[in-house]
Formats: C-alpha cells, sequence, structure tokens
C-alpha cells in the first residue's frame, strides 16, 4: 500500500485522472465550437456563420456521395458562365419566389462588386431554380445557397470555385482603426450578403457582432417581403448548426440533395427561382 502520496507509483492514477478530465473538457468546448450556441443564446455573428460553413463544406467534400440519378440540369460550361458575366457598375436588383412568396433584394455593387457578380452569375445560369432550402433559420438570421455536390457530372460546378471575396468596403484590414470603423457600421435588419461560395445570409434581426469581420461586405438590402417572407420562413425544425446537429443539415443536402429535406423535414421553405428586376 501507498503510505506517502508523493511516491511515484502512487502519482500515476491522478495523473491519468487529470489527463482523462482535461481531454472530455477539450472535447465538449470543441463540440460547442462547432455546433454554434443555440438558437435563443448568443447572437449569430457573421464570422461564426462563414467559419461553420467553411467546415461543413470539408466534411462533404472529404465524403461525397456519388448520386448519377439526380441531374436535373445539364452542366453549366465555362464559357456558358463567362457569356453571362454581368457588369456591376450600375445599382440592380434581383426578385426570388420562394414557398412563402416572393422577395425583392436591391443589389449593392458599390460595396460588394465581387459577391454581385457571383449572385447575378448565380442567377443567370439558373442555379436557383433547382429549389435552395432555407436551412437555416434562427432569430437572428436566415442562411442558404447549399446545393448538391454529388451529382455526376456538376451542373454547377463552375459556381462553387473559390472567387476573391469583397473585404468589408468600411475597413478592410486587420488594424484597430479598420476594426473601430466596422463597429461604426453593423449589418441592420435585412442585409443581404455572401458569406463564401454559393451560401448566403439575410439578417432577420440585428446584433452589433454582424458585419464587423474584414470580410463582411454586404452584398445588398432585401427591400420587399422581409415581413410577409423572411419572417414567415419555417424554423420549427431547428438546424444541424444551432440544434446540435438536429434539423436540416447542409452537408447532407451536399451529399444527397434536397431528398432528405423533403423526406424528414417538409415544412422546410425553398426558393423556387430567381430573376433580375430592371
Amino acid at each position: 500500500a501507498c503510505q506517502d502520496l508523493l511516491q511515484a507509483g502512487c502519482m500515476r492514477p491522478v495523473r491519468a485522472l487529470v489527463l482523462v478530465a482535461l481531454v472530455a473538457m477539450a472535447s465538449y468546448l470543441m463540440l460547442m465550437a462547432f455546433f454554434g450556441q443555440g438558437m435563443h443564446s448568443l447572437p449569430t455573428s457573421s464570422t461564426q456563420a462563414r467559419e461553420t460553413t467553411k467546415k461543413f463544406v470539408q466534411r462533404a467534400e472529404d465524403g461525397i456521395q456519388i448520386d448519377e440519378k439526380e441531374n436535373i440540369h445539364q452542366p453549366v460550361a465555362k464559357s456558358d458562365v463567362d457569356a453571362v458575366e454581368p457588369k456591376t457598375t450600375k445599382k440592380t436588383a434581383i426578385a426570388c419566389m420562394t414557398t412563402k412568396g416572393e422577395f425583392e433584394v436591391e443589389l449593392n455593387p458599390e460595396l460588394a462588386p465581387k459577391s454581385v457578380q457571383q449572385l447575378l452569375r448565380m442567377v443567370r445560369v439558373g442555379y436557383f431554380n433547382q429549389g435552395i432550402a432555407f436551412f437555416r433559420v434562427n432569430q437572428w438570421i436566415t442562411q442558404f445557397g447549399v446545393d448538391h455536390h454529388g451529382r455526376k457530372p456538376d451542373p454547377f460546378k463552375m459556381l462553387r470555385k473559390p472567387f476573391d471575396q469583397d473585404r468589408n468596403p468600411y475597413g478592410p484590414g486587420k488594424s484597430k482603426d479598420d476594426l473601430r470603423k466596422r463597429k461604426a457600421h453593423p449589418w441592420k435588419r435585412g442585409t443581404f450578403a455572401l458569406i463564401g461560395g454559393t451560401q448566403m445570409i439575410i439578417v432577420r434581426k440585428a446584433n452589433p457582432q454582424m458585419g464587423t469581420n474584414e470580410l463582411d461586405a454586404p452584398a445588398g438590402t432585401v427591400v420587399r417581403g422581409m415581413e410577409e417572407v423572411i419572417d414567415q420562413l419555417d424554423h420549427s425544425y431547428g438546424n444541424a448548426v444551432d440544434s446540435n446537429g438536429k434539423g436540416p443539415d447542409q452537408v447532407r443536402i451536399m451529399n444527397e440533395g434536397n431528398e432528405h429535406i423533403h423526406r424528414e423535414f417538409p415544412k422546410t421553405d425553398f426558393i423556387q427561382k430567381c430573376w433580375e428586376v430592371s
């Protein structure tokens, strides 16, 4: 038996217990960071939405599931994308029909020219016509834009290629002065922004964290349909980001398409088509 706790043999079990406790705590903190803070706690930040999307996209790309039967569109060739390359020198708008009705976004090419260019490219090649789920709806934002990556051939592969994202027009750098300027221009209710690739968000409720990242460039503002459409989007299932993996899941949409949404979460709302408004 151990009579002196300082003996090396007696301390080994203690060290092992401490190590197990530390590993468990680190695992819990990592899971909390990965899945977000929940729908009714801390405000959603644009940085959190962007970083979570990156993680989910990488997970999907690492484990892609090919379903050759779900080829509902012909591939969009690079030449076709180039042919519809939009000019963003003047103000324009897009309208979208959803399962809750129609909303309209006035775009900001002077504040986010690259985001507006990507968005108009998506509209012109019919990206939204395939049915785009509002897979994440909480009190702060709605997030959407993901589609099925697993089709072969992939009709919208060119749209998913990385593009040079806009910097925050009010402070693009990492300096304290730029951060101060960004904090003076937080995103407001109705702000519409691309957060990477084909994914975007609409701000439902303003909070001071939204719009303060150096990559937060407001691509537009919802000018019609905010109360009638965006505020009415279904969120009864929760979502995989805010509800610990429960509810509509962007990884499954990437891997399986919309089939699991229609089957398991039939009240989820969708964009059905979008078009330019002159």
